[in-house]
């Protein structure tokens, strides 16, 4: 029982941090919620209604058959689409979200310290502390998806400790840390790559068995592959049939560095200033008994405190159009990654000082608590503004609201989720396909073609098919409100139409008395549908080796 009070601890902190909402009846609809409402609710509707389409959205995004999840992170969208059904409503997947991302956090860096031998006086306080910081506050307070890659950042470095130590490359979890951050979110990914490289080549040239270890990197690469083939295949066809839009780029970056206009991300909570001047003076004063993983890893999280901030000349490398920098958009991005290493550093440092243990438990518990507490006073302070939050005044930018205010917040507790997708309805365009070059604004096309044409049409999923009716015949000459990619087929009483696209892929297409109904189905080429196969099996077949392991090994 002992062994499972951490845990405990860390669930009743998930719970305290979530008061706010359950007390007050209140949501945060942070600039991106309506994005991720429409692509979770797509995913539950799938699987509520046995109507799969892994490429199209049938349900969300205004059932217009845009793309958007298999470009981010498509296997933990069927999870969250399964949470969404379970709650019900959009205020109870909030509240449950946030529960989950909140033990999830607190429980990944705690495996982390266990297994990097950090006591538990100073891990668990750490755990909860980090529930707290910025970088898991993100989704909390803006909906800003990186802070789920975060979560499980922690438990993704865990591999790290036994190629550092050990001189060995854990293949299976290695090959599962990466693919499961891959399947989450692919920019942390990237992220997470650079941070094993930068532990692969102390190890690499410490190793005596440089080929044994060369040949396990390569099997877990290729674990990698096989663990997110649906993500490479997908991938592939989409970005080799299309000229895909990506998401806008933000010309003024240097804006957003921790050390200029987002400077949030270092006083999330206060405490974190302060724990960084005392690691950074212990470390320094006692840097000789340091151990070589702790020194690695204070060197990678100086990287990317370095990569978050404005010393980098942000503006001019975006101006420049430098390769791969204006994917970036925001350096804060860079803070989540440097806050998982920094309490790592952090909680192998503060074990290498000879401290009581009731010292070490007093003092890091008391940032915890100062942690949780801002937590709990910014959250009701931004609850507090669902009150004063006009939706009918369109009081975020691209943002479409059909309805009065009191009708808008009353539909995120029906259970009827869609009510809300039709009410507020958000114009990002991100992932269209593009077909003509235009000067037009995109997200006004959207809004055009898209979101104003939709109440003249009457979308219906059958067979994992979306069909489109038009409410008055016509005669002529017909604009349809969905999207078209290669792979998308378009027919009328089971045959193929022609039609012509606008810039985005919207089809215009010539209505009869006879036509009066279309049908939109997606099919990617056979080694797409093998792909996603692949991940499956791969997965199942992974986790089956996993858990035999650990039976073995305890029994």
């Amino acid at each position: 029982m002992k062994k499972k009070i951490p845990y405990l601890v860390i669930v009743f902190a998930a719970l305290l941090l979530v008061l706010p909402n359950l007390i007050t009846r209140q949501m945060v609809m942070g600039s991106d919620s309506v994005f991720h409402f429409n692509r979770f609710y797509d995913t539950a509707m799938q699987i509520k209604t046995g109507n799969f389409q892994y490429f199209i959205s049938l349900f969300g995004f205004q059932q217009s058959g845009r793309i958007v999840n298999p470009f981010y992170g498509p296997l933990w969208a069927y999870l969250n689409g399964g949470l969404v059904l379970l709650a019900g409503t959009w205020f109870r997947y909030q509240v449950l979200s946030n529960f989950l991302l909140y033990v999830l956090s607190g429980t990944s860096l705690f495996l982390l310290l266990k297994k990097a031998h950090v006591s538990l006086p100073i891990r668990l306080p750490l755990s909860l502390f980090f529930m707290t910081t910025f970088s898991i506050q993100y989704w909390i307070e803006r909906q800003g998806f990186t802070s789920w890659g975060t979560a499980v950042l922690p438990l993704c470095l865990i591999p790290v400790i036994d190629m550092v130590e050990k001189k060995q490359i854990p293949i299976l979890k290695l090959a599962l840390s990466m693919a499961l951050m891959a399947q989450i979110h692919l920019f942390t990914s990237l992220l997470l790559a650079v941070i094993y490289a930068g532990y692969f080549v102390y190890s690499f040239v410490k190793c005596h068995e440089k080929g044994r270890m060369l040949k396990h990197l390569f099997a877990a690469i290729g674990l990698f592959i096989l663990l997110t083939a649906n993500l490479w295949t997908a991938l592939f066809y989409l970005y080799r049939g299309n000229t895909i839009l990506s998401p806008f780029i933000n010309r003024d970056m240097s804006s957003f560095a921790v050390d200029t206009g987002s400077d949030y991300w270092l006083f999330y909570p206060y405490p974190l200033l302060i724990l960084m001047g005392i690691a950074a003076v212990i470390f320094i004063v006692r840097r000789k008994e340091m151990s070589v993983l702790t020194g690695i890893t204070g060197l990678l999280a100086l990287l990317f405190l370095f990569l978050s901030s404005d010393l980098l000349p942000w503006n001019t490398m975006v101006s420049d159009e430098l390769p791969f920098v204006s994917l970036i958009q925001f350096p804060f991005r860079f803070f989540a990654p440097f806050t998982v290493l920094f309490l790592f550093f952090s909680g192998k440092t503060l074990q290498a000082v000879k401290w009581d243990t009731r010292n070490f438990l007093l003092l890091f518990s008391a940032f915890a608590l100062l942690g949780m507490g801002q937590v709990l006073f910014t959250t009701t302070e931004t609850l507090a503004r669902w009150q004063t939050e006009n939706y009918a005044g369109n009081s975020q930018i691209h943002t479409y609201v059909d309805s009065n205010t009191k009708a808008v917040k009353d539909s995120f507790f029906n259970s009827d989720m869609q009510k809300s997708l039709t009410l507020v309805q958000k114009g990002t365009p991100d992932y269209l396909p593009i077909y003509q070059a235009t000067s037009a604004n995109n997200y006004r096309l959207y809004r055009d073609e898209i979101v104003e044409r939709n109440p003249n049409f009457q979308k219906e999923v059958r067979n994992d098919q979306l069909t489109v009716k038009w409410k008055a015949p016509v005669n002529g000459p017909l604009a349809l409100p969905i999207i078209l990619y290669q792979g998308s087929r378009l027919e009328a009483k089971g045959r193929p139409i022609s039609y012509t696209l606008s810039e985005i892929g919207t089809p215009t297409i010539q209505a009869t008395e006879d036509i009066q109904e279309i049908t939109l189905s997606f099919k990617a080429p056979f080694y797409v549908d093998l792909g996603i196969w692949v991940t499956l099996l791969s997965w199942i077949g992974s986790l089956s080796v996993l858990v035999w392991i650990r039976t073995h090994k305890n029994s």
